[in-house]
């Protein structure tokens, strides 16, 4: 039994709060009908006037929620905001906390809308086309919030995210900095340490509902993968530590062969730009720097543009994830998705990175 403390109608509070009542009263029930229950009341949670009447069929849709009159003009330009802005605004009173609650509310259940619909749609272009569904959950509809240089790295970036690097390299040196080459090292051997430490518990707290692993779980580890015992848990942090050490000799040694200090790393976030709904295969560009603990802040570029970011029709994959991770590359598809890179910094610091990517940003206009 829960007692909710507080439920307001339109707000996030609705959600949280039935979360908890769904965990308590039904823990017999399968992971299926969990699944569905839960469906079910979030689409309840939200209210009709926060729901679209229509949406376009094919072509982009992000810029439909600034279009679809459901916001008013002082949520959309709260929504747009960057998170400095917003605290300054609150500080000073322009804004009140319960205005900004609310337009983020009403702006994440339009973008929970538009996910659920282009998946479905996909699913019943799969039925149409294969007379059968895609697997035992086909249609089941499963709510998002449940499912975390140029690096010469074992997946090539796609055109879009090869693009804002360079404009980010090129933006930075017209400003007077130098931008220099920098070697990846050993990200391969970090990105299949960090699967190891990951599945170390034998993906106990995934395996425990008896819900399949979804497509992106299983790309970034194996649920199959047996239990580590002791041993080999503290040999992964001892690998951990010293590829640390390892890799922070590469960045003094940088610094020694230049004469300069390195400040930062400009690098991609993901091989893509915003994925696809079960299309994200490969961590490996954000994974190798939290297997480093360094900090890393991610800072907006631009937009995949199908005009420009043109596929390589020559390119030669270098591996097995590099070709099924190049090959899902649509101009198309990707037109209109945000592109964005990640500063690094080394660890502990936090200010001084944030400082940087700030600085990056307001470069390029942000």
């Amino acid at each position: 039994m829960v007692n909710v403390l507080w439920k307001h109608q339109g707000d996030c509070s609705t959600i949280v709060y039935s979360c908890i009542y769904h965990f308590v009263t039904m823990p017999s029930a399968s992971w299926e009908d969990l699944a569905a229950d839960k469906r079910a009341r979030l689409e309840k949670s939200i209210p009709d006037e926060w729901k679209f009447k229509s949406v376009p069929i094919e072509g982009s849709v992000i810029d439909l929620p600034e279009k679809s009159g459901i916001l008013s003009p002082s949520e959309i330009k709260i929504t747009n905001s960057s998170a400095t802005e917003l605290v300054a605004q609150l500080a000073n009173g322009t804004l009140k906390s319960v205005d900004v609650t609310l337009a983020f509310c009403k702006r994440a259940a339009l973008a929970h809308q538009l996910v659920a619909l282009a998946q479905a749609r996909e699913l019943d272009r799969y039925f149409e086309t294969h007379k059968k569904p895609v697997g035992p959950l086909h249609g089941l509809p499963i709510s998002l919030k449940d499912q975390l240089r140029v690096k010469l790295d074992k997946v090539r970036p796609h055109p879009p995210i090869t693009r804002g690097v360079e404009i980010v390299r090129s933006t930075l040196e017209k400003d007077g900095h130098t931008v220099a080459p920098w070697t990846p090292y050993k990200h391969a051997f970090a990105v299949d340490l960090a699967n190891k430490i990951y599945a170390a518990d034998g993906s106990t707290h995934i395996n425990a509902s008896g819900e399949p692993a979804i497509p992106n779980i299983k790309d970034l580890m194996n649920p199959n993968l047996p239990k580590a015992d002791l041993n080999e848990v503290w040999d992964a942090q001892l690998q951990k530590w010293r590829y640390q050490c390892e890799y922070l000799d590469k960045w003094r040694e940088w610094e020694e062969r230049t004469g300069k200090e390195l400040d930062a790393i400009i690098a991609p976030v993901a091989a893509t730009a915003a994925a696809r709904h079960n299309q994200f295969r490969y961590y490996g560009y954000a994974t190798v720097f939290n297997v480093l603990d360094y900090t890393s802040v991610v800072v907006p570029v631009t937009y995949a543009d199908k005009a420009v970011d043109h596929r390589l029709a020559d390119y030669q994959p270098v591996s097995d994830m590099d070709k099924a991770v190049y090959a899902e590359y649509d101009p198309e598809v990707y037109h209109g998705a945000p592109v964005a890179v990640q500063i690094i910094g080394r660890r502990l610091s936090e200010e001084r990175t944030l400082a940087i990517a700030e600085y990056v940003g307001k470069l390029l206009g942000h």
